[in-house]
């Protein structure tokens, strides 16, 4: 099973290990983004919970923008709520 100990897949586990080896500084929203959706949060879903508009979080999600400060500090505060270590 892909599954581990305590209900995290293996692409979580290695998606986090990839965020812990990073320089605090480095982790980009697309980043955040990968790992909150694989733990099965729809674009939807973070956009509701954080005030971000859907397009915003896709562009983001896609590369194709990045966010000011304030929306990353954002979406990194809503990560730590979903357990989510993003310094």
């Amino acid at each position: 099973s892909n599954v581990l100990r305590f209900g995290i897949d293996i692409t979580t586990t290695l998606l986090y290990i990839k965020l812990i080896k990073k320089k605090r500084n480095t982790v980009t929203a697309q980043q955040i983004l990968q790992i909150l959706n694989s733990q099965g949060l729809s674009i939807y879903r973070i956009s509701c919970k954080t005030g971000i508009s859907q397009s915003t979080l896709s562009n983001w999600s896609a590369g194709r923008t990045k966010p000011n400060k304030l929306t990353l500090n954002i979406l990194k505060k809503y990560a730590k709520s979903r357990d989510v270590d993003c310094a």
